[in-house]
Protein backbone atom coordinates (compact mmCIF):
# COMPACT_ATOMS: atom_id res chain seq x y z
CA UNK A 1 0.00 0.00 0.00
CA UNK A 2 0.73 3.02 -0.51
CA UNK A 3 1.15 3.93 3.44
CA UNK A 4 3.57 0.97 3.62
CA UNK A 5 6.02 2.65 1.40
CA UNK A 6 5.94 6.33 2.68
CA UNK A 7 6.48 4.68 6.28
CA UNK A 8 9.60 2.46 4.21
CA UNK A 9 11.00 5.55 3.02
CA UNK A 10 10.93 7.48 6.00
CA UNK A 11 12.14 4.70 7.76
CA UNK A 12 15.00 4.28 5.13
CA UNK A 13 15.74 8.16 5.27
CA UNK A 14 15.62 7.95 9.05
CA UNK A 15 18.17 5.20 9.28
CA UNK A 16 20.80 6.51 6.74
CA UNK A 17 21.28 9.19 9.32
CA UNK A 18 22.03 7.16 11.91
CA UNK A 19 26.02 6.88 12.16
CA UNK A 20 26.27 4.79 15.17
CA UNK A 21 25.14 1.21 15.19
CA UNK A 22 24.03 0.89 18.79
CA UNK A 23 21.45 4.35 17.81
CA UNK A 24 21.01 2.09 13.91
CA UNK A 25 19.38 -0.66 16.39
CA UNK A 26 17.51 1.25 18.29
CA UNK A 27 16.11 3.01 15.37
CA UNK A 28 15.52 0.41 13.75
CA UNK A 29 13.45 -1.21 16.29
CA UNK A 30 11.12 1.44 16.62
CA UNK A 31 10.30 1.85 12.94
CA UNK A 32 9.64 -2.08 13.35
CA UNK A 33 7.32 -1.58 16.36
CA UNK A 34 5.78 1.83 14.85
CA UNK A 35 5.07 -0.27 11.46
CA UNK A 36 3.89 -3.58 13.30
CA UNK A 37 1.51 -1.71 15.73
CA UNK A 38 2.93 -3.03 18.83
CA UNK A 39 3.44 -2.20 22.42
CA UNK A 40 6.95 -3.76 23.03
CA UNK A 41 9.83 -5.50 20.98
CA UNK A 42 13.19 -7.02 21.54
CA UNK A 43 16.11 -7.12 18.94
CA UNK A 44 18.31 -10.37 19.30
CA UNK A 45 21.13 -10.45 17.32
CA UNK A 46 23.98 -13.30 17.57
CA UNK A 47 26.50 -13.35 20.35
CA UNK A 48 29.29 -15.77 21.71
CA UNK A 49 26.97 -17.61 24.09
CA UNK A 50 23.73 -17.59 21.97
CA UNK A 51 21.51 -14.38 20.73
CA UNK A 52 22.33 -11.30 22.66
CA UNK A 53 19.53 -8.38 23.06
CA UNK A 54 20.69 -5.19 21.30
CA UNK A 55 17.87 -3.37 21.52
CA UNK A 56 14.61 -3.37 23.13
CA UNK A 57 11.31 -1.80 24.05
CA UNK A 58 8.16 -1.55 26.20
CA UNK A 59 9.94 -3.49 29.10
CA UNK A 60 9.69 -2.44 32.62
CA UNK A 61 12.28 -0.29 33.88
CA UNK A 62 14.78 -1.93 35.57
CA UNK A 63 13.91 -5.36 33.59
CA UNK A 64 17.22 -6.83 32.78
CA UNK A 65 17.04 -7.53 29.11
CA UNK A 66 20.21 -9.17 28.84
CA UNK A 67 18.74 -12.17 29.68
CA UNK A 68 15.84 -12.86 27.56
CA UNK A 69 13.85 -15.45 29.03
CA UNK A 70 10.84 -15.47 26.12
CA UNK A 71 10.35 -17.90 23.45
CA UNK A 72 13.08 -19.96 22.45
CA UNK A 73 11.01 -21.82 20.07
CA UNK A 74 10.52 -18.94 17.85
CA UNK A 75 14.12 -17.97 18.19
CA UNK A 76 15.01 -21.47 17.19
CA UNK A 77 12.44 -20.96 14.00
CA UNK A 78 14.19 -17.52 12.89
CA UNK A 79 17.73 -18.73 13.43
CA UNK A 80 16.72 -21.94 11.86
CA UNK A 81 14.68 -20.36 8.94
CA UNK A 82 17.19 -16.90 8.63
CA UNK A 83 13.84 -15.08 8.75
CA UNK A 84 12.27 -12.61 11.06
CA UNK A 85 9.55 -13.98 13.61
CA UNK A 86 6.74 -12.15 15.04
CA UNK A 87 4.71 -13.19 17.73
CA UNK A 88 1.43 -11.28 19.14
CA UNK A 89 -0.17 -12.14 22.61
CA UNK A 90 -3.56 -12.30 21.77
Amino acid sequence: SGQRRDAATALTLALAREPERAELLEATLDAIIDLAGAERGMLLLPGEEGLVPKAWRGFPAGADAARFAGSTTALAQAMRTRRPVVAHDL
